[in-house]
C-alpha cells in the first residue's frame, strides 16, 4: 500500500489543543457514575464535527473532480482483548458527526468486546497477503479510484493515536495511506498558560493533521483546534446533532 500512495502529495500540520476542561469533565463523570467516558470517543466526535463544518476537506480527488460525501465516517483502531494480548482492530464510526458522545463511546466499547470482527479481519488480511505484490498494488489502485468503495470499507477520515504507547507531549506522523484527512493523536503534556490574565497549568494535547492534495485543510485545521474548547465553552456550531452524550456538566450542553 505504501508503494501505491507514497508519491501522493500530503501536508502535515502540527497543532495543540487545550483539553484540560474536557478531561476534568470526563473524570467527574467517572466519579459520579463509576464509568469513564472514552477520551477516544470524545476526540472522534470533535473531529467529525470539525470536518462537518467544511466537508470538502474529506473529499476524494477523481480526475479533475472532487467527490465529497455528506456524512462524516471516521476510521480508528480499537484494542481487542484476545486472552493473551491486545490486538488492534480497524473500526469505522459511521456518520460520527450526528452521534452523541455516549453513542460513539458505546460503539467503541462494543467493538472492543466483540471478537467476531477480529477473526473476520484476520481472514481478510491473510487473503490479501497471499496475493502477489503486483496484484496487491493493482487492488489498492482500483480501490483508490473508487471513492464510494473506499468510503464503504475505510471511511474518508482516519483517526490514529500514538499517545497510548508513551507518556508526555509529542507529535506523530502518519504514513501515506490514501486518506484525504488523517489525524494522529500524540501525547498530553502540562504547560503554564495565560488564562484570563493569570498563569495556570493546562493539559495540552499534541495533534498532527495530515491533509490530501486538494488544498482545503487550513479552515478545517482551525476548526479542529477549536473543537475541544467548544465542548465546555458552549460556542455555537452548525446545527446537526447534540454531542454532549455522556458529559453531564451543564456547561457542556449538546455542543462539541
Amino acid at each position: 500500500m505504501l508503494r501505491v500512495f507514497s508519491r501522493r502529495p500530503i501536508m502535515h500540520g502540527l497543532l495543540e489543543a487545550d483539553v484540560t476542561e474536557a478531561r476534568r469533565l470526563i473524570r467527574g463523570q467517572e466519579e459520579r457514575t463509576g464509568e469513564r467516558p472514552s477520551f477516544t470517543a470524545f476526540l472522534i466526535g470533535c473531529l467529525a464535527r470539525a470536518v462537518d463544518e467544511d466537508r470538502a476537506v474529506q473529499g476524494f480527488r477523481r480526475g479533475r473532480r472532487i467527490v465529497v460525501f455528506d456524512d462524516v465516517d471516521v476510521a480508528t483502531l480499537v484494542e481487542v482483548e484476545t486472552g493473551t494480548a491486545r490486538v488492534p482492530l480497524f473500526h469505522v464510526v459511521r456518520d460520527a458527526a450526528r452521534k452523541t458522545l455516549r453513542e460513539i463511546h458505546e460503539e467503541i466499547r462494543g467493538a472492543q468486546a466483540s471478537r467476531a470482527g477480529l477473526e473476520g479481519r484476520r481472514r481478510q488480511i491473510r487473503r490479501v497477503r497471499w496475493l502477489p505484490r503486483p496484484l496487491r498494488a493493482l487492488m489498492w489502485r482500483a480501490l483508490a479510484r473508487s471513492p464510494r468503495t473506499w468510503k464503504r470499507y475505510g471511511g474518508p477520515v482516519v483517526h490514529t493515536s500514538v499517545g497510548m504507547f508513551g507518556g508526555g507531549a509529542g507529535w506523530g506522523l502518519s504514513s501515506p495511506g490514501g486518506y484525504p484527512l488523517a489525524v494522529t493523536v500524540g501525547g498530553i503534556g502540562e504547560r503554564a498558560v495565560f488564562v484570563e490574565g493569570r498563569v495556570e497549568p493546562r493539559e495540552i494535547l499534541s495533534l498532527t493533521v495530515s491533509f490530501g492534495s486538494h488544498g482545503r485543510g487550513r479552515r478545517s485545521g482551525r476548526a479542529l483546534r477549536r473543537a475541544p474548547r467548544r465542548a465546555h465553552r458552549g460556542v455555537p456550531r452548525p446545527a446537526r446533532a447534540p454531542c454532549g452524550g455522556g458529559l453531564t456538566d451543564p456547561r457542556v450542553g449538546g455542543r462539541c
